[in-house]
């Protein structure tokens, strides 16, 4: 697995998760008071949450180390960063975040943004879940299975021993591979 392959997951997560983050600012500018603002809102949460299932089909096998560094580490801090300037009692973190989205001019991203706090906490920990499902994956392809050899058969046995193994070109045995779908 080259380089490129290896990152295409997390780089694939990030790019969903700020399309998703995007459609969010977008449906906080919407009247969710009728229907359609209501359904709209409603289409686009949908529509994220497909974003983010998506980007898992890319590479299964892909970097665990990648994947928390380009992918849940920028979601973490991006929608952490609206989760302490939307806490609704007034606090140290609280008033120093808001005085640096004034600052840095992104107090309207962020107030956008606020309504969606739980759904940006459930971006959250299901990016955290898809590295740890990343890092699951990447441990498993580099454990080293143990191949058993069969006793020898005793010296008295003249008649060959039948196998239920595949045989390949050489003449040898070899299990057939197994596999095993990590996303459904």
């Amino acid at each position: 697995m080259n380089a490129m392959n290896a990152m295409s997951r997390p780089l694939a997560t990030l790019a969903a998760a700020g399309v998703g983050g995007v459609g969010l600012w977008l449906a906080g500018h919407w009247d969710t008071n009728g229907n359609g603002g209501y359904w709209a809102m409603l289409g686009v949460l949908a529509l994220v949450g497909l974003l983010l299932g998506v980007s898992q089909l890319r590479a299964p096998d892909s970097n665990a180390p990648g994947m928390l560094l380009a992918a849940w580490l920028p979601v973490t801090i991006a929608a952490g960063w609206v989760l302490v300037s939307a806490q609704p009692d007034p606090n140290t973190f609280r008033d120093h975040f808001r005085a640096w989205n004034a600052d840095m001019g992104i107090a309207d991203v962020v107030h956008y943004l606020t309504p969606f706090a739980a759904v940006l906490a459930l971006g959250i920990g299901l990016v955290f879940g898809f590295t740890l499902l990343t890092a699951w994956a990447w441990r498993a392809t580099r454990v080293a299975a143990v191949d058993e050899t069969p006793a020898a058969a005793p010296a008295a046995t003249a008649q060959p021993v039948a196998t239920t193994e595949p045989a390949t070109a050489g003449g040898e045995h070899s299990r057939p591979r197994r596999r095993m779908l990590l996303v459904p």
